[in-house]
């Protein structure tokens, strides 16, 4: 689909090989800042809420005995 041309210089290649990735080209090592404390809190809340969402109680039922 595309040319080892096409690539930008500022990204990489992986392709996919049967079920395994291949890295192509690498991508070169950028120096960017950390993640800041309201993101990492702000990825917490969503996985407790996703968590809390996913776990629901099992259903009781009254056995009754005859």
């Amino acid at each position: 689909m595309l040319e080892i041309a096409d690539i930008p210089v500022e990204c990489g290649l992986i392709e996919i090989d049967g079920a395994f990735p291949v890295v192509k080209i690498p991508a070169p090592w950028r120096e960017t800042p950390g993640p800041t404390w309201q993101f990492l809190a702000s990825m917490m809340r969503n996985q407790r809420r996703t968590y809390e969402e996913k776990i629901t109680p099992p259903l009781q039922q009254k056995l009754t005995l005859e």
